[in-house]
């Protein structure tokens, strides 16, 4: 992801958390945290994004290298599924994700998702393609 291109700094991440903050009460954003424990460490990150039309949300995760393959991202992606789907004008639950990224491509099918599109992009990182593929459930049917 290209946010993940720099290393964090004291800054960038007081940055983020400004942002978020407003995000959440401007009802665009919802980000949380992930940890093992509630005050253990933190593992990776998730949210909700107003960002793909009116009556959806699209979810994202990230998860620390180390905690990858012990289902913490499917585990997230499905409680926001779960909360997305019981808010009040949400339809549709969206996740996005590049072609090459096996990892993350395998979690919306465990989740009830389907394939609805992949579209052509640039590639913003080295690890990218130009295939994006466009993850949707919806609160009718299901998939």
């Amino acid at each position: 992801m290209p946010w993940a291109q720099q290393p964090a700094t004291p800054e960038s991440i007081g940055t983020f958390l400004e942002t978020a903050a407003q995000q959440w009460e401007g009802r665009q954003e919802f980000q949380f945290v992930i940890r093992p424990a509630p005050t253990g460490p933190i593992i990776g990150c998730c949210g909700l994004h107003a960002r793909v039309g009116v009556g959806a949300l699209e979810i994202g995760y990230w998860v620390h290298v180390d905690h990858i393959g012990y289902g913490v991202a499917t585990a997230a992606a499905g409680g926001l599924t779960h909360a997305a789907l019981r808010l009040g004008p949400v339809e549709r639950v969206e996740i996005r994700c590049d072609a090459a990224n096996l990892g993350s491509a395998a979690i919306p099918p465990k989740l009830g998702y389907r394939l609805d599109r992949i579209e052509v992009r640039q590639p913003t990182t080295p690890g990218e393609t130009d295939s994006h593929m466009i993850w949707v459930r919806d609160r009718k049917g299901g998939r």
